[in-house]
């Protein structure tokens, strides 16, 4: 069994860079995760009250890349979303297999608006709904609930 680590301990490793365009950010986020690691020890995920998670977005043309389960662990771009769609800016996600790999995946919801979001798509498509997804593919998903928005 492993010890648990504390924060001085972790390793961090930024997916950021200043890359031309979100999908050569991907590729070198990618690559600097495969170079670090081929497993996270742990995962703290938030939702939004659209659903999105981990910057998966309902009805983003890269939704559905993301939630298949058997790629290989990737970081993918998410471009900006169309006539008010979010994102409003491009982000970069992380794509499910990195989070089923992963040690603990923890998912912290707060208010009762979101944890109306979460139940109402807990059983909805996994190949489009994130949070489905995750309930799915991930067995050892938790998911910490309260009452009170931040």
């Amino acid at each position: 069994s492993s010890l648990p680590i504390g924060p001085g301990q972790a390793d961090f490793i930024p997916l950021y860079s200043p890359a031309v365009t979100v999908d050569r950010a991907a590729v070198v986020a990618s690559r600097a995760l495969a170079g670090a690691t081929d497993r996270l020890d742990a995962a703290l995920l938030g939702m939004g009250e659209d659903g999105h998670v981990l910057s998966m977005f309902p009805d983003s043309p890269t939704l559905k890349t993301l939630l298949i389960p058997t790629l290989t662990p990737a970081v993918l771009g998410v471009p900006a979303g169309r006539d008010g769609m979010a994102p409003s800016r491009e982000r970069l996600s992380m794509n499910l297999p990195w989070l089923m790999a992963c040690g603990t995946v923890v998912m912290a919801l707060s208010g009762r608006a979101k944890r109306k979001v979460f139940e109402d798509r807990i059983m909805a498509d996994p190949a489009i709904v994130p949070v489905a997804a995750l309930a799915a593919h991930i067995p050892h998903l938790q998911v910490l609930w309260t009452e009170q928005s931040a």
